[in-house]
């Protein structure tokens, strides 16, 4: 497996731009991005052997992508509207159409016999979803001992 940019409510390129607040790359730069919870699903899929017939995935290269390319400044404009982070990034790179790369996981859905990621966008993730992970919240977890994030995220990245 190929996994693109990894991320989960408290990290990824969001939290470390926050920090910085001054980022050398133009905002209009083009990401790509996989939450953990569908990195996880996608390695469970290809170990599992979804969609392979008798002789498995042997060889195979799959791609994990959310298939949502975003630019760095809507991801951080998705990640304040989550309500769950503040603070402010200033993009210093000239921006130009066009840049960074926009990468196609069609087939490795596809020999996945249709694998979709739970969040389907960085967007959806944060906005839609408030910026929650799954195993923040979910108090299964919280009964293993697993104490990963205690519940939430704090603002604490204020000015």
């Amino acid at each position: 497996m190929r996994l693109v940019g990894l991320y989960h409510s408290a990290r990824g390129a969001h939290t470390f731009f926050l920090r910085a607040k001054e980022v050398q790359r133009p905002g209009s730069y083009l990401v790509n991005l996989i939450h953990y919870e569908d990195a996880a699903s996608l390695a469970v899929a290809v170990l599992a052997g979804d969609g392979a017939g008798a002789g498995g995935h042997r060889g195979a290269t799959f791609l994990g992508c959310d298939g949502s390319p975003v630019t760095f400044a809507d991801m951080m404009d998705a990640t304040v509207r989550s309500g769950r982070f503040e603070g402010e990034v200033t993009f210093l790179g000239e921006d130009e159409p066009q840049t960074g790369k926009r990468a196609d996981n069609a087939w490795t859905r596809a020999q996945l016999g249709g694998w979709e990621p739970k969040y389907p966008s960085f967007s959806s993730f944060m906005v839609d979803g408030k910026g929650v992970d799954v195993y923040v919240e979910d108090a299964g977890l919280a009964s293993l001992g697993l104490k990963h994030g205690e519940g939430s995220v704090p603002k604490s990245h204020k000015s």
